[in-house]
């Protein structure tokens, strides 16, 4: 085979490269902004709950302990938005984003908003996972310690953490992150996906 057969070879691979990456990247911004949209959309339909309950429409409770316990469980008030449970939203005041919480988590309900993957706002334990969407947790990347983050329930409670260590894991290290001993546990992949980064907050 010639030279010049080898070339072209290597051009033709190289094009079908970047093709392949211009497909990927054009995929993922597609799914990154109909993250935000959903988001927004669900954001608005909270605040209407929170501001107007009504008798009929009053918010379920979300079991967040264990029936095996012996003690009384914890409740958080659930609200249903087109077929999904959300305990709340979480605000970043220092970079204008809200972002609607769900209840459990689970890969599809995670293209939609972050989700409550452990505990409890109300038992300072809680885990809240999302994709690192540029209008989801993307933000995780930018936080620094001392910044605030604000957690809202479906009765328009307030709770307000402030953040403490901003940490990167190994994924495989759940317990780092579950048995953080942080009152509040924020986290997304990194931009190679090999890694997690976690922003670890303790209530002010």
């Amino acid at each position: 085979m010639d030279r010049r057969r080898i070339g072209y070879l290597f051009v033709l691979a190289g094009a079908v490269l970047i093709c392949g990456a211009l497909v990927l990247f054009l995929r993922n911004q597609a799914e990154d902004e109909q993250a935000g949209k959903a988001s927004g959309e669900v954001l608005m339909a909270m605040r209407e709950a929170i501001a107007e309950p009504s008798a009929s429409e009053k918010p379920e409770t979300w079991e967040i302990v264990p029936e095996a316990e012996e003690t009384v469980p914890e409740t958080l008030p659930v609200v249903n938005i087109e077929g999904n449970d959300y305990i709340g939203y979480l605000s970043f005041p220092d970079y204008e984003l809200e972002l609607p919480i769900l209840a459990e988590l689970d890969m599809d309900k995670l293209h939609i908003a972050p989700c409550l993957q452990y505990g409890s706002p109300l038992t300072d334990d809680a885990v809240i996972a999302a994709h690192n969407y540029r209008k989801h947790f993307l933000v995780l990347h930018k936080i620094r310690v001392g910044e605030k983050v604000i957690f809202t329930d479906m009765n328009g409670n307030e709770t307000e953490y402030v953040v403490e260590e901003v940490k990167i894991v190994d994924p495989s290290n759940a317990y780092d992150v579950i048995y953080s001993g942080y009152d509040l546990v924020l986290y997304t992949c990194t931009s190679s996906g090999q890694a997690r980064v976690t922003v670890r907050c303790n209530r002010i």
